[in-house]
């Protein structure tokens, strides 16, 4: 039955994509667009992809409007997360990855948009936006764009990878050639340069932990001796690998909840009670976990928990930051 579902959802992906194609349904805005995708259910790193996009526009002087539907969100309809001047919402209207984005970039307009169409409009026509990061966009056609960053990770290129609902598969890896530019995250160039078209770009890059901060923002030391690892993220076996290879951190149990959970006190008390029951007082978060654990920051402190949250970027080998850049440039005329 799920190989059937798989057939026939194959053929609403192909099909819907010849009309896009044909430009039948597809809308624009008048202002540049910029799709971060991918074309698997999970985590690849478009979240970090985005923030450094967005650090990279608002350097050369642009005003940059992050537009996402806002995965794990308790609202609906179109709301702004942030005007350009910090968050206006709180994460629950957001959602935590968006939260995030705001509370990194407070220069940036972040939208949430169930219609991406109708947040792009609203980011130029009341906030002047001079480009939009559309945030998990490769499967959204309907809303033009002048670029389409696609995201490459071993999860993708798995060959015993499936369509959804065998495997985690949006689309079929040929569809990649829709691509402006591909960037491999965490595998070699060459495994996705063979599904690149002709002229296309094809980058490396990491993310990597960098820093590490409190749950209320300040910078603090690397974590010393074994910790509880948390996190409630598409991709946990990432965490735990950057935990290990990126800070010599020792993990000596890891709590994992879904994609966008939302922590309870009782959620709260068992990352206690585990830490506790290990013998440390350290514990280990992602950024988008921090926004929501933030909560319970009293809670933790009263136990005498320390909660250090790892902080993450993207990065580049070698020059391909600059190749893509250039490539962004060309694309958007500036």
């Amino acid at each position: 039955m799920r190989r059937l579902i798989s057939s026939l959802y194959a053929m609403v992906v192909s099909l819907r994509n010849r009309c896009y194609d044909r430009g039948i349904g597809v809308r624009s805005v008048g202002i540049p667009v910029v799709s971060v995708g991918n074309i698997t259910v999970g985590g690849t790193g478009k979240t970090p992809m985005v923030l450094a996009l967005t650090e990279w526009l608002c350097r050369r002087g642009l005003r940059v409007a992050v537009v996402s539907r806002g995965y794990g969100r308790q609202s609906r309809g179109t709301i702004v997360v942030a005007d350009g001047s910090g968050t206006k919402v709180p994460v629950t209207s957001s959602g935590d990855e968006l939260a995030l984005i705001a509370q990194r970039i407070p220069t940036a307009v972040v939208i949430a948009a169930e219609n991406r169409f109708e947040g792009a409009l609203l980011a130029q026509e009341q906030y002047g936006a001079d480009v939009v990061l559309l945030d998990d966009g490769f499967q959204h056609r309907r809303l033009h764009r002048d670029v389409d960053i696609v995201l490459v990770d071993a999860a993708t290129l798995d060959p015993s990878n499936a369509l959804i609902p065998c495997g985690t598969l949006r689309e079929p890896l040929t569809n990649l050639h829709r691509a402006d530019i591909l960037c491999a995250i965490g595998v070699e160039r060459e495994a996705v340069a063979r599904y690149a078209a002709d002229d296309v770009p094809v980058v490396e890059a990491y993310i990597r932990i960098r820093r590490w901060r409190t749950l209320d923002g300040v910078p603090t030391i690397p974590p010393v001796g074994d910790v509880v690892a948390v996190c409630a993220i598409a991709n946990p076996q990432r965490f735990a690998r950057s935990l290990r290879a990126d800070a010599g951190v020792n993990v000596a149990d890891m709590l994992v909840w879904r994609d966008h959970h939302w922590y309870t006190r009782s959620d709260a008390e068992r990352i206690i009670e585990t830490a506790r029951r290990l013998g440390t007082c350290s514990i280990v978060t992602t950024e988008k976990d921090a926004i929501k654990l933030a909560a319970f920051a009293e809670q933790f402190a009263h136990a005498a928990c320390v909660v250090r949250v790892a902080v993450a970027q993207l990065e580049f080998r070698s020059d391909d930051g600059e190749v893509l850049h250039l490539r962004l440039s060309n694309f958007l005329g500036r």
